[in-house]
């Protein structure tokens, strides 16, 4: 008799507990996989079919399962409706867009980044297990920081800024990798400030000095001054803004010996932004065509060709580029009011972030996501973030954070929340006393 593989005996053991974790938890297993493989989007598959994508996929159904299980389901935020609105007016842009292919492809991959973050946006999540996240985010952003000074020190280096690239030649853009970070920075970097346990501050410490090496190694200027913006806004939101004054004094002199930021600030042939203002040059050629209902979702790279030759570029950007620049690529693309958008659902998601306590179950995450939430739209203003995950991810805290602290059940949901709550109040309630009658009155000669 052949005895069973050893990979089918694991397998039947592996996957029924991973099913089983995943029903339970399923922002750990397999949401906490896909968080750690966001960073590594690029460098996973061609033509779209990443793993990434299909660990996004599998997240959706766990949580759908989750939340039939429960019976239960969270309000979402009020940003949520004004994402909503900006995804539909992306949608109605394909009527009338300037290049049906680039709009069916960039609007497929913000539909499914936004179609998660509704998932999250309703996930009855406990507080436990968002700082379970909360963690999974600062490991994931750690690991992607060591395994990039790993590269960078091995010798993989593109004009000496770190280069990431796979075995079938897919690169990871350096500007993108360093703004994935901040996320996890701000998160270890309200951890290391806080009150607790000492060996957790330590980590916290750890991570941050490792995640902080990795993006001066990006040599992203975008990012090192998103980073500042963390700083500052923790110091304005925190009690200890001496310390993150200290800590930002101490990340300055450890960029003295990652160089590559501040040449890249020297070096004259990177001024005008690299070329990018070159590049909003056009851009703003582009929009006074099109500043009424835009190009359509995607279609910024077509518009920009069609303005190209009637303006001036000291130094050729090339053609079809990317905007380089959230505002400017969405005005030209969904027109003024997709930039009024825009501009207020991010801005929604930063003002949920006000109504959550400091703290979460011990973990101190408010000033954190709030401050990720502001850098990154700094980040964006030399980056065109709407289809990367990393962005949607921190939206997708913000929301999650809101529903630990302080979930709003939907309509039925509550109904039957209520009446249960109510049922076990009254079963757990004493039995009402018996009313005693008053004794007679005594007459003066002791009749009643």
């Amino acid at each position: 008799m052949d005895l069973i593989a050893p990979e089918i005996v694991a397998a039947a053991i592996i996957v029924p507990l991973a099913l089983l974790f995943a029903l339970r938890a399923p922002l750990i297993l397999p949401f906490g996989i896909y968080v750690a493989l966001i960073p590594y989007d690029n460098v996973l598959g061609n033509n779209g079919a990443t793993l990434v994508r299909g660990l996004a996929i599998v997240s959706a159904l766990a949580l759908v399962f989750r939340i039939a299980l429960v019976r239960r389901a969270v309000a979402p935020p009020k940003a949520w409706f004004f994402w909503l609105v900006l995804v539909g007016w992306m949608a109605m842009t394909a009527l009338w867009t300037i290049d049906s292919a680039l709009t069916t492809t960039t609007f497929g991959q913000i539909f499914q980044l936004f179609l998660l973050y509704s998932l999250l946006a309703i996930y009855p999540v406990s507080p436990s297990e968002f700082k379970r996240l909360t963690t999974v985010i600062v490991v994931s952003g750690v690991g992607s920081a060591a395994y990039g000074l790993y590269l960078y020190a091995t010798g993989n280096r593109f004009e000496e800024r770190l280069s990431i690239t796979s075995s079938s030649g897919l690169t990871i853009d350096p500007n993108h990798y360093a703004a994935a970070m901040l996320l996890p920075l701000a998160i270890a970097l309200s951890i290391a400030l806080a009150r607790g346990k000492v060996w957790g501050r330590l980590f916290a410490l750890c991570a941050v000095l490792t995640m902080t090496g990795g993006l001066l190694l990006s040599g992203s200027r975008g990012a090192f001054v998103s980073l500042g913006v963390v700083l500052l806004y923790m110091a304005w939101r925190s009690r200890r803004s001496m310390q993150i004054i200290g800590f930002g004094l101490v990340a300055l002199a450890i960029s003295a010996a990652f160089p590559t930021v501040w040449q890249r600030f020297a070096d004259p042939t990177q001024s005008m932004g690299a070329g990018r203002i070159f590049i909003w040059n056009v851009g703003f050629k582009a929009l006074a065509d099109h500043w009424t209902i835009g190009a359509g979702i995607g279609a910024f790279p077509t518009a920009y060709d069609r303005v190209f030759l009637s303006g001036y570029q000291a130094v050729f950007q090339g053609w079809s580029r990317p905007s380089h620049n959230v505002l400017i690529g969405t005005a030209v693309e969904l027109g003024i009011l997709g930039v009024v958008l825009v501009s207020y659902a991010w801005y929604s998601s930063w003002r949920d972030m006000r109504s959550v306590p400091a703290t979460l179950d011990g973990m101190p995450v408010r000033a954190a996501i709030e401050a990720a939430l502001v850098a990154l739209f700094v980040a964006s203003l030399f980056l065109d973030t709407l289809t990367f995950k990393y962005l949607w991810l921190a939206l997708s805290m913000s929301a999650l954070a809101r529903n630990a602290a302080m979930p709003r059940l939907l309509t039925r949901a509550r109904a039957r929340t209520q009446m249960a709550t109510a049922r076990f109040i009254k079963a757990k309630a004493p039995p009402p006393r018996r009313a005693v009658e008053p004794a007679p009155a005594l007459t003066s000669s002791g009749q009643t």
